[in-house]
């Protein structure tokens, strides 16, 4: 018959073989009384026998490589098993062992504290497989120190909001941005910096959490640098849902797009516009045309065209010089803006030719009284303290309804060479 301490030993024997996991029992010394099943597959796996555990809660490290969660190898005083012998209390680490083929199995290793049949007290030690868990922490590690680094060394400015719009982080792309330290844009906040004309309290932004949107959302935003001057940007907004579809918070990725806007602003004034004069060029008077042919069509308005050309321009220019005979072209093109009314399109051909675009005339009668008008208004310029003055022939139609622009500016060109055979004749 067994003794009362040998049947306690039996019946916790037979409690840790019946584990799924490995489980050690050692001696108050650290020397191995049992291991079970599942401690066996995993000194298996390890590349061992028993006998590379059995001596020593130490001597699996003569055999096998042994570090902690961060990688780094274990000392031997550190060890949980060693440690719960020592200082007879429960330990709990996570603890990777090399393998034979290359990597490490993970096991999280708890080691506590057990009375055994003879009254004296061992140490029982399980090794829970965690493998999985560690492979997928790590990725979540590494993922994690992506993200940091694509948010702290990104290009472009990225702030995180909360979901009350208050300003959660911000990168030092978008500090650099606006001229500020990242302190005082975390007082200041995002939303708030708006240009006042598009201030709306953030509206826009927070309006995301309501609207439940799931795609990318543009805001264009003017936001102030710390010299004074307005950017142009433009806040890409993006919503961050947890598992539940709880939204946490707004990604905002700003861009910079004062520099772009204002080279297309000037490649539109340069498609649209005379460079020596600024007046419309043949291009904008084309699309003028289109318009106010498009408001005939509704309401039955006639389209006047006035061709206005130079006389004696290159006269100017061989005695004076092409600098002065620019500046009789700029006077010019400042003089028919003058006497022209708000809603007509002064346009400067090219060479000493301007045309005026009259959106709504009542009839030719209208056209001819403009013509008299211009014919009467020479242009001077003083040179040297002398005047040189010009003066203009015109000619005018009223283009016909889908008449081309090619079409009436023939006709107005034709119309003005008339005027000047007239007048030479008349001189």
């Amino acid at each position: 018959m067994l003794s009362t301490s040998e049947s306690q030993h039996a019946h916790l024997v037979t409690i840790l073989d019946g584990l799924p996991i490995a489980v050690m029992l050692r001696a108050p010394d650290g020397t191995l009384l049992h291991i079970n099943p599942g401690g066996e597959r995993h000194l298996e796996r390890l590349g061992v026998g028993i006998d590379a555990v059995a001596s020593s809660p130490s001597s699996l490290m003569d055999h096998v490589e042994v570090v902690d969660q961060d990688g780094r190898p274990y000392e031997t005083a550190a060890l949980p098993v060693v440690s719960a012998i020592r200082e007879v209390a429960h330990q709990d680490a996570i603890i990777g062992y090399g393998l034979p083929a290359g990597g490490y199995a993970w096991y999280r290793v708890r080691a506590a504290p057990v009375i055994l049949g003879d009254g004296s007290t061992g140490t029982v030690v399980t090794l829970d497989d965690v493998t999985s868990q560690q492979k997928a922490r790590h990725q979540l590690a590494v993922a994690e120190r992506s993200l940091r680094l694509t948010f702290d060394n990104a290009p472009i400015g990225i702030a995180i909001l909360r979901p009350d719009g208050s300003l959660l982080e911000a990168n030092a792309a978008l500090c650099d941005l606006l001229g500020v330290t990242e302190a005082q844009l975390m007082a200041d906040g995002l939303q708030w910096a708006a240009h006042p004309d598009e201030r709306d309290d953030g509206g826009e932004l927070l309006s995301v959490w309501l609207s439940g949107f799931r795609e990318r959302h543009l805001i264009d935003r003017r936001l102030p640098h710390v010299s004074g001057r307005w950017l142009s940007c433009q806040l890409s907004v993006a919503l961050v849902r947890d598992n539940d579809d709880t939204p946490l918070h707004l990604i905002v990725q700003v861009v910079d797009l004062t520099a772009r806007r204002a080279l297309e602003q000037e490649l539109r004034a340069a498609a649209a516009e005379d460079p020596l004069t600024g007046l419309a060029n043949r291009r904008a008077l084309g699309e003028q045309l289109g318009r106010a042919q498009r408001r005939q069509a509704r309401d039955g308005s006639a389209v006047g065209l006035l061709y206005v050309d130079l006389d004696d321009f290159k006269a100017v220019n061989d005695t004076y010089g092409h600098d002065v005979g620019d500046r009789v072209l700029v006077e010019t093109g400042r003089r028919l803006r003058e006497v022209m009314r708000s809603d007509d399109t002064v346009c400067r051909m090219g060479g000493d030719e301007f045309v005026v675009l009259c959106a709504a005339v009542e009839g030719p009668w209208v056209m001819e009284g403009l013509e008299a008008r211009l014919t009467s208004m020479p242009v001077t310029v003083m040179v040297d303290g002398r005047p040189v003055t010009v003066r203009a022939s015109t000619g005018s139609v009223v283009v016909a309804p889908g008449e081309d622009l090619d079409g009436a500016l023939r006709r107005a060109d034709a119309a003005m060479y008339r005027s000047k055979g007239a007048s030479r004749r008349r001189r």
